[in-house]
C-alpha cells in the first residue's frame, strides 16, 4: 500500500540521516570530513537536495547541496532530523 511504501522510504531516510549523525569527526570537530561524507551520502539519495548541519540557534555549519540542484528558498518546507545530537521536525 501507500502508506507501507511511505513510512519505508522515511524509515530509510532516518537510518541514512542516524548513521551521518553518528560519524565520528562530529564529536572530532572535523566538519571538513563531515561535509565530505554528507556530500558522498547525498549523492546516493536521489530524492534528497541538500543536508545541512546546523547549531541549536540556526547557524548553519556546514552544507551539501546536489550539483543538480536548483536554488530553493532557504527554510522553508524543508525537513530536519533529530537524533541525540540533533533536533527532528518539519517546517514551513
Amino acid at each position: 500500500t501507500l502508506l507501507t511504501a511511505v513510512d519505508s522510504e522515511i524509515g530509510s531516510s532516518l537510518t541514512t540521516l542516524e548513521a551521518l549523525a553518528s560519524v565520528p569527526s562530529l564529536s572530532d570537530g572535523d566538519l571538513a570530513y563531515f561535509r565530505r561524507v554528507a556530500s558522498r551520502i547525498l549523492a546516493s539519495q536521489p530524492g534528497w537536495i541538500e543536508i545541512s548541519l546546523s547549531l541549536p540557534d540556526g547557524r548553519t555549519l556546514v552544507e551539501a547541496t546536489q550539483a543538480s540542484a536548483q536554488p530553493v528558498a532557504r527554510r522553508r518546507g524543508h525537513a530536519q532530523m533529530s537524533t541525540p545530537r540533533s533536533t527532528s521536525g518539519q517546517t514551513a
